[in-house]
């Protein structure tokens, strides 16, 4: 029986090497699947938000809630997306009261453990931030509301 050689040596510790660290960083960062899994939920709680923050200006404004989410169109409250960026379905928007409504969308992914996302009651928003800040935009894995109440003057 033959012995490798050293550079055959290693060349196999090198593949091992390279083999574990692949499967390492599937291991740590989640598949290419999950990966734009977590991406696309994390652009909902963008939309959701940039959603919240149009709301609080067309309050500011017309000192109303919008009936629907048609009426943030335009360039006037800067809504740039008003649907799901991977299944174009539109979000949900429902008036709940003359200052409360929610923001509805169906995520693929539980951002429980993204502390990012979580915002303490005792902490309040900066001046100017309005809704982006308010509450928490932790949610599960799907169709998950937040209920928001419009900052009054």
């Amino acid at each position: 029986m033959k012995t490798m050689s050293f550079q055959k040596a290693i060349a196999v510790v090198a593949s091992v090497l390279v083999l574990g660290a692949v499967v390492y960083a599937f291991f740590l960062l989640g598949s290419p699947v999950t990966q734009r899994a977590i991406s696309f939920d994390a652009r909902r709680v963008q939309d959701l938000q940039q959603i919240a923050g149009s709301v609080e200006s067309y309050h500011q404004e017309t000192k109303t809630l919008p009936t629907t989410l048609e009426d943030l169109k335009g360039i006037r409250f800067a809504v740039f997306s008003l649907s799901d960026p991977e299944t174009q379905e539109p979000y949900e928007y429902r008036r709940i009261s003359d200052v409360s409504y929610e923001v509805c969308a169906v995520f693929t992914t539980d951002s429980t453990h993204q502390p990012e996302l979580r915002q303490e009651p005792s902490q309040q928003p900066a001046l100017g931030q309005g809704l982006f800040t308010q509450n928490s935009w932790v949610h599960g894995v799907g169709r998950t509301c937040f209920t928001r109440e419009v900052i009054q003057p």
